[in-house]
């Protein structure tokens, strides 16, 4: 519980820094932009997650023991329809991004930064998969880590994206920094 705890709260300390340092530079209409595209991705991302975090949780934690070789087969399958279901729906996005940015956002322009987050939402939808399995080894010690390090590995991308290229570079280095982000985990 502690570990789980301070992963959260590590987390999300580094999520709220960026956020704010973000919206400080952004202002608050490319900042309100920022965060649609960016809800927008998280929604798609907890699609192409497919709950296989959850599911790789439960069987992990049910056969490292007792069947190993078994609980070895259920992290290959579970990574391999992570990436798989994760470059999916990046695809259907980055097709109806057009679309999604017109008819949902009212914001056409964001078309080009819903494509470009397509990539964060691959890396989320991937990360899923890494956290639940570090969570069915009860690694929650090294998962805290991963969380404190990939929250410092987002705050100065994230940061430089948005000095140097406002809205659009907030954009990419948040899908640059959620592919760094994956590193801590494996």
């Amino acid at each position: 519980a502690f570990w789980s705890t301070m992963a959260s709260g590590a987390g999300q300390a580094f999520a709220m820094a960026s956020a704010v340092i973000c919206g400080r530079l952004l202002g608050p209409g490319d900042f309100g932009r920022f965060a649609l595209v960016v809800s927008t991705v998280t929604v798609f991302a907890s699609v192409a997650a497919l709950g296989l975090g959850v599911t790789a949780t439960r069987y992990i934690a049910e056969y490292r023991f007792a069947q190993p070789e078994r609980a070895g087969r259920i992290i290959g399958l579970s990574s391999i329809s992570s990436c798989g279901a994760g470059l999916l729906v990046a695809a259907a996005m980055i097709a109806a991004a057009p679309w999604l940015s017109s008819t949902f956002l009212r914001s056409p322009q964001l078309a080009v930064d819903l494509r470009a987050a397509a990539i964060f939402m691959f890396f989320s939808a991937f990360n899923t998969h890494q956290i639940g399995a570090l969570c069915g080894f009860e690694a929650f010690k090294p998962l805290a880590v991963a969380h404190l390090v990939k929250g410092v590995i987002t705050l100065p991308v994230v940061t430089v994206g948005g000095l140097v290229g406002g809205l659009h570079g907030s954009v990419i280095a948040s899908a640059l920094a959620s592919g760094l982000a994956c590193i801590p985990y494996a």
